[in-house]
Formats: C-alpha cells, sequence, structure tokens
C-alpha cells in the first residue's frame, strides 16, 4: 500500500523504514547498544522515539499544524507513529484523488521533518519549522503536477504504442551504447558493446574523448559503432541506449541541434548504401555491463577495440 502512494521512491522507502522501525533515530540507537545521548535534537525535552520525533515533538506539533493538513498531533493520544500510519493507510486504501493528496502530504510532511531533523543533527542546521512547513507545500504540489503529467504521458503513448514498436527486420546485431562525462576531470567516456541475436559478443570497444555534452557523445558512439558494423558485413543494426533524446533523434522522431545536424548527415551516407538502423531507448539496467565497461575510460585516457573474428 505504502508504494501506491504518489511520492518519489526515497519518500516511499523512508515510510517504509519508519514502519518497519529501521531508522537510526537515537533511542533506536541506544537500544541498539550504542553510545549516543537520547534526547530529541528538536527540543531536548523527551527521548527521541519515532513517535515524538515525527509526532509529538513542540517542533513537529508546530510542523503539523502549519502545513494545510492544519493537524494537532497532541489529539492523538497513545498511538505511535507506525499504528497512525497504519489507520491511515486502511482509512484511505481507495487512493482517490483526494485521498492520494491527503497520502502526499502525510508522507512528505514526515519526510520533510526526518530531513531537517538530520541537517540540525549533522550540519549543525538552526530549528525552522517555517522552513519545513513551506518546503512540504512545495514538494506536494511538484508532486501532485509530476505525477499527473506522468498518467498523461503514458496514456499518450500507449495510444501511441505501435509508433514505439521496433520494426519488424533481420536485425544482425544489436548494439548496447553508454557515453558519460566526468566533471571533475573534465573527460568524457564512451562505450558500445556489439552482439548478435543469438547474444555471441562480436565486437567491444572503450575510449575517452573530449568533453563534449552526452548527447553528442552517444550519438556519435551510434556512429562509430554503425560504420565499424558496416564494415564487418552487417548492414542491419538495433541499437539499445539509456538516452531518451539520442533514441528520438537517431529514429527522426524531433529535431536536432546543430552539433546532432553534423553527425546526422553522416547517418546519411550510411542510408544511402542500404544500412538499415532503429535505436530503442532502453533503463540502465539493460545495459549495466556496458555501463560499467565505460568507467574504466575514466581512470586514464586510451582506447580499446575488441573484435571476435571466430564469429566473423
Amino acid at each position: 500500500m505504502i508504494w501506491k502512494v504518489q511520492v518519489p521512491a526515497k519518500i516511499g522507502n523512508f515510510v517504509w523504514r519508519l514502519c518497519h522501525d529501521s531508522l537510526p533515530t537515537f533511542l533506536t540507537l541506544k537500544n541498539r547498544k550504542i553510545l549516543v545521548a537520547s534526547s530529541c535534537p528538536l527540543c531536548d525535552e523527551d527521548e527521541e522515539s519515532f513517535s515524538h520525533l515525527l509526532l509529538f515533538c513542540p517542533f513537529a506539533r508546530a510542523t503539523w499544524h502549519g502545513t494545510p493538513l492544519a493537524m494537532h498531533t497532541s489529539d492523538l493520544g497513545d498511538v505511535s507513529v507506525q499504528q497512525w500510519i497504519s489507520q491511515l493507510l486502511l482509512k484511505h486504501k481507495k487512493l482517490e484523488q483526494e485521498n492520494m493528496k491527503y497520502l502526499q502530504g502525510i508522507f512528505t510532511t514526515l519526510w520533510a521533518i526526518w530531513t531537517h531533523r538530520n541537517l540540525v543533527v549533522h550540519e549543525g542546521k538552526q530549528l525552522n519549522p517555517l522552513e519545513v512547513i513551506l518546503t512540504t507545500q512545495s514538494l506536494v504540489c511538484r508532486y501532485t503536477e509530476a505525477f499527473s503529467c506522468c498518467s498523461i504521458s503514458f496514456l499518450r503513448s500507449h495510444a501511441q504504442n505501435k509508433l514505439d514498436q521496433i520494426p519488424p527486420r533481420p536485425w544482425q546485431l544489436i548494439i548496447k551504447v553508454v557515453g558519460a562525462r566526468l566533471k571533475n576531470l573534465n573527460r568524457a567516456r564512451y562505450a558500445y558493446e556489439a552482439k548478435t541475436t543469438q547474444g555471441d559478443p562480436i565486437l567491444q570497444r572503450l575510449s575517452s574523448c573530449t568533453n563534449q555534452a552526452i548527447l553528442v557523445i552517444i550519438q556519435g558512439a551510434m556512429l562509430e559503432a554503425a560504420i565499424k558494423a558496416r564494415d564487418l558485413g552487417c548492414k542491419h543494426v538495433l541499437f539499445l541506449s539509456d538516452s531518451r533524446r539520442a533514441v528520438q533523434v537517431n529514429n527522426n522522431k524531433i529535431t536536432p541541434s546543430w552539433q546532432e545536424k553534423g553527425l546526422m548527415s553522416d547517418w546519411s551516407h550510411l542510408l544511402a548504401a542500404d544500412f538499415v538502423y532503429h535505436s530503442v531507448f532502453v533503463p540502465r539496467i539493460v545495459i549495466s555491463s556496458v555501463n560499467s565497461l565505460a568507467k574504466l575510460a575514466t581512470k586514464m585516457a586510451f582506447t580499446c577495440c575488441m573484435v571476435n573474428q571466430n564469429l566473423l
């Protein structure tokens, strides 16, 4: 039920940990035989239990009363914060729009209080309940708008599903492409890996390059991989990338920038030679092995290319 509330994963994870007594409050640390003072860092009036910190501490009470929820948590009695959350989830289990917005406010306020507490403890921040109230209001508005836009985008993409399908072709190679920049060393890298549709590796390459925009790096790597695939006798290539824009540009779904137009002109020469390609956006986990390979190129400036001659 927690995971159905429309908040970012970090807030859902926080609430889940809270319900499972997994947050490192001072009282929890003390009960685990860790030598710390257990008093609440926000009021120093009671031990820092989950319920005290998030509901009954004067700072928490002021925060809850100041939010649009206008709650008087002192009226909750002896209920624990975990029991209170369970009751709310049960009461609002239908998750209609009004219920969803209410639970968004509850989860976000809990998270904002905990975040402010951590800033006070670890960075010496001054107590400021008004800041927590304003932060909560801002975040709830952003989350409501963001999840509403996601729902609309999903419906549109579902209605246009045919446009996103992989064209039926006798694909010869599947090439995973990754690019990234390392800002502190002013260095960029890219890597790609080509395999047959049976999963046999044909080509791997990783290289450092000039510190360009990440989209240009990925598109340049795709072009280079396409040229190498053509030189190896493959003319039907499927690209996988975690860059949505690079995929859209390569599939001619959006207008390329001036930098991207230069690369697209090179693609036209490949297409004129009966080369066929298509790009697909995938989550990073799908190309995680190539992403790990690309990280090697951040250690030093070098180029490495491996070709499996046995499968050519």
